[in-house]
């Protein structure tokens, strides 16, 4: 239980990752890269409840960004799926979920360090290594989007 928390801190790097579920390549799945760099840490109990600790104790300031997130990108989508699309409403839409973004990461680099903090210098290498192969994982991911749309565009525009 107390792994899923700490997932719950790491997850906000998720938040680029695109959804399509026909891309299975192993390389590209930054949820998997998540798991695995957890499992390699070998948190202790007592890291374990110092993590948890953090995050409830920050638990209050996500909540409130978290549902500004929902708002916004809901209206995001009502807005481009208006008849006829009102450019002004999407770009307003566009803005809010932006502004509710940047304060997400700035709460989470916080959340991070303190996390960081709790941990011995190998968990902490060990940590900055997942990072990396997370951002891989999604650089992978996005691509495999690219290629399949730009395909697709080859395949229907002749």
């Amino acid at each position: 239980m107390k792994k899923m928390l700490i997932l719950g801190v790491l997850a906000w790097f998720a938040m680029t990752a695109t959804s399509f579920a026909s891309l299975n390549d192993a390389a590209c799945q930054p949820r998997l890269e998540l798991m695995h760099t957890l499992l390699q840490m070998n948190i202790t109990d007592s890291q374990k409840h110092a993590i948890a600790t953090i995050l409830a104790k920050h638990k209050a300031e996500f909540q409130p960004i978290m549902s500004q997130m929902r708002a916004a990108r809901q209206d995001l989508w009502q807005s481009m799926n208006s008849d006829p699309m009102d450019k002004k409403a999407v770009l307003n839409s566009y803005e809010r979920l932006a502004s509710a973004r940047e304060k997400f990461l700035l709460i989470s680099m916080d959340v991070l360090r303190e996390i960081v903090d709790t941990l011995n210098p190998e968990q902490q290498r060990i940590l900055k290594e997942g990072i990396a192969q997370f951002a891989d994982a999604v650089a992978c991911r996005a691509t495999s989007v690219r290629a399949l749309v730009g395909e697709w565009v080859e395949i229907y525009s002749r």
